[in-house]
């Protein structure tokens, strides 16, 4: 017989974050690590405000432009794991104390930051309960259970979810590689779910 081919080994590197070879989304105690680790960044994390005509040129760009509601309120890109309700109202707070129209009354853009904030916070609301729908779908669909923390920050509970679906499909298709439990797991939630 012919000798397996070599599998490419995967490079750690200092400081990030492995995906892709690696079953972490199967690992409840590298989950939990990440999500720690999220929450302790989040809490150490403070909003850099800028003066209010700073923050209202940052948030009304003109020309028809659009800040999206991540950048108004200057939530993610930095932390994986996503964000909750605690760190938009946070951030809702420090910056509507300094673009709120009454304390700008000589800035005729100051009411549409505001607006624009407002708006911002409450899209950032819809997603968290849109990524906690689909969450409770997912996971209903693959007879899992969730608890409150995969609900609080549920983008990071999604993409794990969403990764041990793809891959019991890709497994019970014939490609790949996944764990034996994974296999049990997925083959009840199949033989449940048709």
């Amino acid at each position: 017989p012919e000798p397996e081919p070599e599998k490419p080994q995967l490079v750690l590197l200092p400081g990030i974050d492995g995906c892709g070879d690696e079953t972490w989304f199967s690992d409840a105690g590298i989950r939990a690590a990440l999500r720690e680790r999220t929450v302790a960044a989040h809490a150490e994390e403070r909003i850099a405000v800028g003066s209010p005509a700073e923050e209202i040129r940052r948030i009304c760009l003109g020309e028809g432009r659009v800040l999206g509601a991540h950048a108004v309120l200057r939530l993610g890109g930095a932390q994986l794991g996503g964000y909750c309700e605690a760190d938009i109202s946070y951030a809702y707070r420090q910056l509507s104390r300094v673009l709120h129209p009454d304390k700008n009354p000589d800035n005729p853009e100051a009411q549409a930051a505001f607006e624009r904030l407002t708006q911002a916070a409450e899209e950032l609301r819809q997603g968290l309960e849109e990524a906690r729908s689909a969450l409770r779908t997912l996971c209903g669909a693959m007879n899992m259970a969730l608890s409150e923390k995969d609900l609080e920050r549920p983008q990071e509970s999604l993409f794990a979810q969403a990764t041990r679906l793809i891959t019991a499909i890709l497994l019970l298709t014939g490609e790949g590689e996944t764990p034996g439990s994974a296999f049990i797991r997925s083959m009840a939630a199949f033989a449940v779910h048709p």
